[in-house]
C-alpha cells in the first residue's frame, strides 16, 4: 500500500535552512575531480547532520561562478522574496577574489574581447597573458569592483541579513600561491587589502561572524595543500574539508547556545 508523504507539520524536529551564496569555490569543479557532494556546501550540511540529533537541515547553494559581491548580493535579496526573513536560517557569503583580482584590462575591454571572432580574440588574449605580468607590476591594472564599493555593498548586505536571519557567516579570501604570485603580480596584496575590508564589517556586526579561511590556510608549509596548483585560487579537496569544518565549529555552537540544559543532555547521550 502506498503510504502517503508526511505533511509540513509532520516533519520531525527543528529545521534550519543554510543559504550560501559564493563564487565559484563554493561549487563543484570536475577538472578537479570535485564532485557536487564533496564541496563544502554539502560537506558542511553532512557534518551539521552528524553532530546535531534531531534537527533538519535544508541547503540552497545559490553560487554562481565569476561572480562579483554586487551579483550575489542582488541574487540574495531576489531570493528572500521566496525565502521570507525567519529566524530559522543562516547566510554564508564566500566572495572578494573575482572582485580583487588586478587585471590588465577594464570590465568594457573584456566584454568587448569576448564578443570578437575567436580568430581574432585568442591570439589578442594569448598576448595579454605573456604581458600580464609586465604590466600588473607597471601599475596598469583594473579590478571588477573598487574597495569602496566592495566595502559598501557587503556592509548593505550584512544589515539586511543580520535584520532578517539567525546568523551570517562571511569566509573571507583564501592565499594564492607562489606561482600565480609570479604570473599575477599584485594579486596578495590585493586580496590583503581585501581580506582587511571583509573583517572590517564582519566584526562591527554581532549577527555576523568571520570564517577565517586565509589565516587557516597559510598556516600550512605548503599552501597546494589547499589552493590548486592549476590555477592558484580555487580550493582543492582538502580546502572544501576545510571550509565544511570551520563553518561546522562556529554554526554548532551557535546552536549549543539555543538549547536548554536538558535538550543539551539529551544530545550528548545520543552522540555517545
Amino acid at each position: 500500500m502506498h503510504t502517503p508523504p508526511l505533511s509540513w507539520k509532520e516533519l520531525p524536529g527543528p529545521r534550519l535552512v543554510v543559504r550560501i551564496y559564493g563564487d565559484s569555490l563554493s561549487m563543484p569543479r570536475d577538472t578537479e575531480q570535485i564532485s557536487p557532494w564533496q564541496t563544502y556546501p554539502e560537506l558542511l550540511i553532512a557534518n551539521l547532520v552528524a553532530n546535531s540529533p534531531g534537527q533538519k537541515f535544508y541547503l540552497y547553494n545559490r553560487s554562481i561562478g565569476g561572480a562579483t559581491v554586487d551579483i550575489l548580493h542582488d541574487f540574495y535579496i531576489n531570493d528572500c522574496s521566496y525565502f521570507g526573513a525567519k529566524n530559522n536560517q543562516i547566510i554564508i557569503i564566500q566572495c572578494g577574489v573575482v572582485d580583487c583580482a588586478p587585471r590588465p584590462i577594464p570590465k568594457k575591454a573584456r566584454t568587448l574581447l569576448g564578443k570578437l571572432h575567436g580568430r581574432i580574440r585568442t591570439p589578442i588574449s594569448k598576448l595579454l597573458h605573456i604581458l600580464r605580468p609586465l604590466l600588473l607590476r607597471s601599475g596598469i591594472f583594473w579590478r571588477l569592483t573598487d574597495e569602496g564599493q566592495f566595502s559598501t555593498l557587503l556592509c548593505r548586505w550584512l544589515d539586511h541579513a543580520e535584520r532578517n536571519y539567525s546568523h551570517v557567516y562571511v569566509i573571507n579570501i583564501a592565499p594564492t600561491t607562489s606561482a600565480t604570485s609570479r604570473h599575477s603580480p599584485g594579486l596578495q596584496d590585493s586580496i590583503n587589502k581585501y581580506n582587511e575590508l571583509i573583517k572590517s564589517a564582519v566584526e562591527k556586526r554581532t549577527g555576523a561572524s568571520l570564517i577565517n579561511a586565509h589565516s587557516e590556510i597559510s598556516k600550512s608549509d605548503n599552501i597546494e595543500n589547499f589552493i590548486t596548483h592549476s590555477d592558484g585560487h580555487h580550493i582543492n579537496m582538502h580546502g572544501h574539508f576545510l571550509y565544511a569544518d570551520l563553518i561546522t565549529q562556529f554554526e554548532l555552537a551557535r546552536l549549543k547556545s539555543q538549547i536548554n540544559p536538558v535538550e543539551e543532555q539529551q544530545m550528548e547521550i545520543t552522540l555517545k
